[in-house]
């Protein structure tokens, strides 16, 4: 006892003449690991260094105290004689997660949102599990650098790490076994469940749940809260119901989900938890019994899935309703699913529910921009409606198939089926009205996109006839849309603008969110190509909105090619080549051969402005050969205006930048004569004239760059571009000096 006391207080002594030399911090972390001699010496040196310019930081796991009766006594007496205080850190903000995120890897706030956000649900704050993740996450390359810019914040899922699962299981191995049962079971329910709910689906008496959730709070395992009356229960972290359920093996988990299933549509179908009907809950219910895969349980698997989709495509939650509706499907029949027919009883009923199946699959595929498996289930569902000989409905199937062709790129497809969608809405009478207008719009759309507006107009108009006729909101917003489009590119703005506010207020109005999305998308490229900063973040902020309120990686993708053009507009170039990269690979993801193109010059312009001049040309040409801009013919392709223009540009200004002047001007020519043809003035003004320009002015060839000069004057005027207007002035300083 007496060596030990002199050892005491000699290394107390070390530490108070150390710190008259300078201030001293000691940090002792995980001191629930501490053996008691350690945590011995900590007391008296703690009760020693008052007066002294010593601070001690010690850190422990609050959920780890009980096993450290040794550190719960040092800290009470520590602090009944005022020599500590007690400090509760709370777990990491979502704000704080993605300041972390922002300031570990250099990257702006808008690149590593998404990805902060994900991190932050999967993680709920907790520091340990947040840098865990991370470090895997670039040990996996998933997170990876390239020219100083971090790149890769668009992983779909954020896997478990091993250190965080042995952590998590050091943990949970130490409840008994009735708090083990308990916890098994909230894992397989998932998300946060109500007291009532765990003690009819855990199968115990109350008293031995109250027992089992007294452990497994005191463990820091479970989060008790009351809502509105109703006590409920949350893992701390998603990780430890992660972790649970991944360790009950595949074939307990099905017996758990069929049990959890089976109880909760009892209790749901007897009044409790609101008293909601069971198809109010169709997709928890929904959940538990897919996974149950217990072949009794196939029709209320179906059911509820099939419940579950719908309820999810009307939300946008596409990638939901995909989910829910191809397991729907998978559970049918074979023969149900894969003949859809029949015309007797209880066939003809499940028939009928494989063939909505198979539209309402179509539809959210397509959405999510898959559209070679959408294509196949539209088949499947058009050969139905021939045999049905239901020629609404396949006008509308004719339409959509269509419309999956145009936003793959296959426009002569797409104008095919539009043409086969119109004689079935002609046949199908006075119910096929409102069909064969949105058919004449999809079908105006896929010829302004050929470069031949004056169609595309004639179509727009005779829609907008029958809208107007029939005095149909929803209609009228696409017509308006579709008017906003075209003159987004032909001009004049000021009727581009009148058509586009209009389409925004009737899509509000009717409730089409979808159609109020691409509206303000329209109108933020308008104002991009006409010059209007402070219009452009309106509407970009609009449609980035909408998109998320949709849940459509598709919609996103769109919107990122205007929020791409106007960084780099305003000189934000780190932030616009990051995007860029992040969407093209997205766009590649999605098979969005139609944005594609673009995505890929936009992204090469801002690389020749920067002097990477290799990755550049490695953009452009891949731009070059996706959109047939080399030769059309030998693609079999027909020419996209939209593709092929901007691919000219983009060479243009790489020619200008790597010197090659004469060549500059060839190929801005032949892009200025594919917008000629369509009479698209927007796209000759949006850097294709410039860069023409500027590579005259570099030849000191002031004929030719004294004619686009004026050109590029004349349609600025037309379209009302201010920025074209400015570049017009800059050409005739450089040409006087």
């Amino acid at each position: 006892a007496e060596f030990k006391a002199r050892l005491l207080w000699g290394f107390t002594q070390i530490l108070t003449r150390v710190a008259a030399r300078q201030p001293l911090l000691i940090v002792l972390e995980n001191l629930q690991w501490a053996d008691p001699s350690s945590l011995e010496l900590l007391h008296f040196t703690a009760r020693q260094v008052a007066g002294h310019r010593v601070a001690l930081l010690c850190t422990y796991n609050e959920a780890e105290l009980d096993q450290s009766p040794t550190l719960r006594a040092a800290e009470q007496s520590l602090l009944s004689l005022g020599a500590a205080r007690l400090t509760r850190l709370e777990p990491l903000s979502h704000s704080d997660t993605e300041a972390l995120v922002r300031e570990a890897f250099g990257a702006d706030a808008a690149t590593t949102r998404d990805f902060a956000a994900k991190l932050y649900s999967w993680t709920r704050g907790n520091p340990f599990f947040v840098g865990e993740t991370l470090k895997a996450l670039v040990e996996s390359g998933q997170l990876y650098r390239r020219d100083g810019v971090w790149l890769g914040w668009e992983v779909e899922a954020l896997a478990l790490p091993r250190s965080i699962r042995d952590a998590v299981l050091a943990r949970v191995n130490r409840l008994g076994a009735s708090a083990r049962a308990v916890a098994n079971v909230a894992a397989v329910f998932g998300a946060r469940v109500s007291h009532e709910a765990l003690c009819a689906i855990s199968g115990r008496d109350e008293s031995e749940v109250l027992e089992a959730l007294d452990e497994l709070r005191g463990q820091g395992i479970f989060v008790e809260s009351a809502d509105g009356g109703v006590v409920r229960y949350d893992f701390s972290h998603p990780m430890m119901r992660d972790v649970l359920y991944r360790e009950l093996g595949i074939a307990r988990a099905r017996l758990l989900h069929a049990t959890v299933a089976e109880a909760l549509e009892a209790l749901y179908a007897a009044g409790g938890r609101g008293g909601a009907s069971p198809l109010a809950h169709a997709d928890e219910l929904a959940y538990h019994f897919s996974r149950a895969e217990a072949r009794g349980l196939a029709p209320k698997a179906v059911k509820y899935l099939a419940a579950a989709g719908r309820d999810a495509l009307a939300r946008y939650a596409n990638r939901e309703a995909a989910d829910y509706l191809s397991g729907a499907l998978d559970r049918l029949d074979p023969d149900e699913s894969d003949a859809i027919g029949g015309n007797n009883g209880d066939a003809a009923e499940r028939s009928a529910l494989a063939a909505g199946l198979i539209e309402d699959l179509a539809r959210a595929r397509q959405r999510l921009g898959e559209y070679d498996s959408a294509m196949a289930l539209w088949q499947r569902a058009r050969a139905d409606a021939e045999r049905r000989a239901q020629p609404a409905r396949l006008a509308a199937i004719e339409q959509r198939m269509g419309l999956g062709c145009y936003w793959s790129g296959r426009y002569h497809e797409a104008l095919a089926h539009y043409a086969t969608g119109a004689a079935a809405a002609a046949a199908a009478g006075a119910d096929g009205d409102p069909l064969l207008a949105r058919l004449q719009l999809a079908k105006g759309m896929c010829l302004q996109a050929l470069g031949r507006p004056t169609e595309a107009q004639a179509e727009v108009q005779h829609a907008l006839v029958i809208a107007e006729r029939l005095g149909n909101e929803a209609l009228l917003a696409r017509v308006h849309r579709a008017l906003l489009l075209l003159y987004v590119f032909t001009g004049p703005a000021h009727l581009a603008r009148e058509h586009g506010k209009r389409a925004i207020a009737l899509a509000r109005s009717s409730g089409q969110r979808n159609v109020e999305w691409s509206a303000h998308w329209a109108m933020a490229m308008l104002e991009g190509l006409t010059g209007n900063g402070d219009a452009i973040a309106h509407y970009l902020a609009e449609s980035e909105r909408l998109a998320d309120e949709l849940h459509s990686p598709l919609l996103r993708v769109w919107t990122a090619e205007v929020q791409i053009e106007y960084a780099s507009g305003i000189g934000e170039w780190a932030s616009a080549i990051a995007l860029a990269e992040r969407t093209i690979t997205t766009a590649r993801a999605l098979s969005q051969r139609t944005l594609l193109p673009r995505l890929l010059v936009w992204a090469a312009v801002i690389y020749v402005g920067r002097g990477d001049f290799e990755r550049a040309r490695r953009y452009l040409d891949e731009a070059w050969t996706l959109s047939g801009a080399g030769s059309a013919a030998a693609t079999q392709r027909p020419l996209d205006v939209h593709q092929i223009v901007p691919v000219h540009a983009g060479f243009a200004a790489y020619y200008v930048a790597t010197e090659d002047y004469r060549r500059a001007i060839e190929i801005g020519e032949a892009g200025l004569a594919v917008a000629d043809r369509s009479g698209y003035v927007a796209w000759a003004v949006h850097r294709l004239l410039p860069m023409i320009i500027e590579a005259a002015l570099r030849l000191q060839d002031f004929h030719v760059a004294g004619r686009y000069r004026e050109r590029l004057r004349s349609d600025s005027q037309r379209i009302g571009h201010r920025l074209g207007l400015a570049w017009a002035d800059t050409c005739d300083a450089l040409m006087a000096m």
